[in-house]
């Protein structure tokens, strides 16, 4: 669920004059608050003139900041056609998305290295980039690095420029493969709905004489057909610079085979080829981070372990966060995946258990793996394992109350057959829907705890997972007195959390004789959640700006090479002081704003359940 509120709009108006200048800033505000406007609306709007609107334009559409649409030019069949006028409008969600980029940038730097850290710097930076700019950057960033300047030294300095540059391609083409980075298409920047609008109306040209109903019925469904081939044909593209790169792995590693293979290098990545930064792929990896975090949180580093490994089996076909569930994953492809660390996971099991039925000397790897993730899918509280080394029905009704979504699933052909069968054979799914609900209950009930107390979190928790209450119902199960209870709801009602509805006992709709429910409307309350805690994240980033800026003749003296090198000749005890004290300041402020983001993404980016 992502809406624009108000708050969205007021951040995207800060990022955008942050990372732009006013110009683009001043053009960004009049198209998120007016919408979709043409060339001439923004000029009669804007106080700039029309080269600087033209210019910011430029910026904005090379940034995936704003869609530009000439639908008129997409319909024409000849050149002679006259065009209509050309809109731009702004894009929420791509503006947005750069508060995310030191994530995106530390992700990229903790799997591949610094050579591709820099590359995908360079593509965020730049919003979209041709593989030979790309390359010509990177490798200027990174000879001015001290690794390079290391290994400069040891190497002659002649070939050390052509090995750097091949460095830099084979790692353009592994976030290729990875889906990290994809190819920009011009059809990127124009708005889907203009797209699909102006097929439509091609298709509709193009049918014979006077088209009938049925005949738009048709074209809708062809449409949809070709919208969804052209999403295929997209994701296949990206899927194959993988082929691409097992291809090239099968080259010798001779000089011969060095000669092939940056010829070969040369051949799959055209210098003239647009690259931009895929950003659900980026999504997909937060998402796994939080779900292997919550699993740790739940159970124990064995089991986040498996399901790190788990997800990281099942993100290889995925598009974006919108999948429910994950394919089946057997447990055997799960110990191919840990490797030697799978060894480890004899350390979470008993030698024996209670029941007599379970004996770790004569489980493999396998069986362990299948019975861990068993007790994750709280199959243990089911006894649906023959075999388990938890007696049936140890986990406490009570405790499986606070979390009662399991995070995997078992297949269903696999459940019948119980833990008779070989442990490595089972298969398992990741319930990306169904826990995220789970998430998404457990994040609100921990803001209303910080907000109004533990009473009020209490209360909302019984309203979720009850639904609509009275006043006398809701005081019983929460424990409290009716007076306390109903000036509570009265509390989170003037919050916007807790809804009220009139269920009249008779037609004249009397207040004596009606029944007041109380309930939650959950996706209202996430909505208001999220703009709190945009408001939030944006006077935080303000904050960080305030304090640069409030020191910025200290900060630019710091950061001179004279200075750097010498802190102690140059800088008095107040100036050290004082350094160190805006990097706490700033590091607070950086850690409050990367977990507001976390509690945006688990509100707005991960799946809903229809």
């Amino acid at each position: 669920m992502k809406s624009i509120g108000p708050q969205d709009i007021r951040l995207c108006e800060h990022l955008l004059t942050q990372f732009y200048g006013h110009a683009c800033g001043e053009i960004g505000s009049i198209l998120l608050n007016r919408g979709r406007l043409p060339f001439p609306s923004l000029l009669r709007m804007s106080c700039l003139t029309a080269n600087s609107i033209r210019e910011a334009l430029i910026v904005l559409i090379h940034q995936n900041c704003v869609y530009h649409s000439d639908t008129s030019a997409l319909t024409s069949k000849t050149a002679q056609s006259s065009h209509g006028p050309e809109y731009f409008e702004a894009i929420p969600i791509e503006i947005l998305a750069r508060i995310r980029f030191d994530q995106y940038i530390n992700l990229t730097f903790e799997q591949f290295g610094l050579e591709s850290k820099l590359i995908i710097e360079s593509v965020l930076n730049n919003g979209k980039l041709r593989i030979g700019q790309l390359t010509s950057i990177v490798c200027d960033q990174y000879q001015q690095s001290p690794q390079a300047k290391l290994e400069i030294d040891q190497n002659q300095p002649k070939h050390y420029s052509l090995k750097i540059t091949q460095i830099v391609k084979s790692n353009i083409l592994n976030l290729l493969a990875d889906r990290y980075l994809k190819p920009a298409d011009p059809t990127h920047s124009i708005n889907p709905i203009d797209l699909e609008l102006a097929l439509e109306k091609q298709m509709i040209a193009d049918l014979p004489g006077v088209p009938s109903a049925k005949d738009f019925k048709l074209v809708k469904e062809q449409l949809a057909g070709k919208l969804n081939d052209a999403k295929d044909q997209e994701f296949q593209l990206m899927c194959s610079f993988e082929q691409k790169k097992r291809k090239l792995a099968g080259v010798q590693n001779d000089w011969n085979g060095q000669v092939k293979r940056q010829k070969t290098d040369e051949a799959i990545l055209e210098d003239d080829m647009l690259l931009r930064v895929n950003y659900n792929r980026f999504n997909i990896k937060i998402r796994n981070s939080i779900f292997s975090q919550e699993c740790l949180r739940w159970f124990n580093s064995d089991a986040a372990m498996v399901i790190k490994a788990m997800l990281s089996i099942a993100e290889t076909k995925q598009r974006d966060c919108s999948d429910l569930v994950s394919e089946p994953i057997s447990a055997q492809s799960i110990i191919l995946k840990l490797g030697n660390r799978s060894k480890s996971i004899k350390s979470s099991f008993p030698i024996t258990a209670a029941n007599g039925q379970f004996n770790l000397k004569l489980k493999n790897t396998g069986d362990l793996v299948a019975e861990l993730l068993s007790i994750i899918a709280k199959q243990d509280d089911l006894a649906t394992s023959t075999s388990s080394a938890y007696l049936a029905g140890s986990l406490d009704k009570a405790l499986s109350q606070l979390n009662p979504i399991p995070m995997v699933s078992e297949k269903q052909s696999n459940v019948l057959g119980g833990g008779g069968g070989s442990g490595g054979m089972r298969e398992f799914k990741v319930e990306y829907g169904k826990y995220s609900v789970e998430l998404r209950k457990g994040l609100v009930s921990k803001i209303i705890r910080e907000k109004y107390g533990v009473e009020a979190a209490r209360v909302v928790r019984i309203l979720l997972n009850k639904g609509r209450l009275d006043e006398k119902h809701l005081a019983k199960f929460a424990m409290m007195s009716l007076k306390d209870s109903r000036e509570l709801c009265l509390k989170l009602s003037a919050g916007k959390i807790l809804e009220l509805q009139e269920v009249p006992k008779t037609n004249d709709r009397q207040p004596s004789r009606t029944f007041y429910l109380f309930f939650i409307d959950f996706r209202k309350l996430i909505l208001n959640l999220s703009m709190m805690i945009r408001k939030a994240q944006t006077n935080v980033i303000m904050r960080i700006e305030y304090e640069l800026r409030k020191r910025k003749n200290l900060m630019a003296k710091s950061n001179r090479t004279d200075v750097i090198e010498d802190q102690d000749s140059y800088l008095t005890v107040w100036e050290r002081a004082e350094i160190e004290k805006l990097k706490k300041i700033i590091e607070a402020l950086e850690v409050a704003k990367f977990r507001l983001e976390r509690d945006l993404f688990i509100l707005n980016d991960l799946p809903w359940l229809s």
